[in-house]
């Protein structure tokens, strides 16, 4: 006996289901300040709400929201090493955006510190006037540039 599909009237097929590709799983992301990236060693997050007073590495008081959420994060991926990254305004000379712009970073590293982060998963690092995000002569321009930044050195295997 020979048998023929049967084709709804009006010559209509079902639909076959879409192939499946063999595609690995998205990797989660995770959020620091405006940046959603994979955790992954070498990404960097720009912490845009973090500021210091004027020459100096005293942090303003409305840093601590994005302090804290560093601390979260730090929190919450217990095995990750990072850098924070210090910069400087392109306004100061060299030596003094260098100088300047480690002591941000070192004084953010206190912050962490005080809020029970480990010293051994930090690493204070000041770039100075040589990475600018933003090239024109405003005010706005300049808070860009003088930014922190917090960079995924190790995603240490906790297995």
């Amino acid at each position: 006996i020979i048998t023929t599909p049967v084709i709804p009237r009006g010559g209509n097929r079902p639909n076959p289901p879409p192939p499946v590709l063999n595609t690995p799983p998205k990797e989660p992301t995770v959020r620091l300040g405006k940046t959603e990236a994979i955790l992954k060693e070498g990404q960097i997050f720009s912490i845009e709400k973090i500021s210091f007073k004027a020459n100096s590495a005293e942090l303003e008081d409305e840093s601590e929201e994005a302090l804290e959420e560093i601390v979260g994060f730090m929190q919450q991926n217990e095995s990750v090493i990072v850098e924070i990254g210090g910069h400087a305004s392109r306004m100061a000379t060299n030596k003094y955006a260098d100088q300047l712009s480690t002591n941000r970073a070192k004084t953010v590293v206190s912050y962490l510190m005080s809020r029970r982060i480990g010293i051994k998963r930090l690493r204070p690092k000041g770039y100075g006037n040589n990475r600018p995000v933003c090239f024109e002569g405003t005010k706005e321009c300049n808070r860009q540039n003088q930014r922190v930044e917090v960079k995924v050195l190790k995603v240490k295997d906790t297995k």
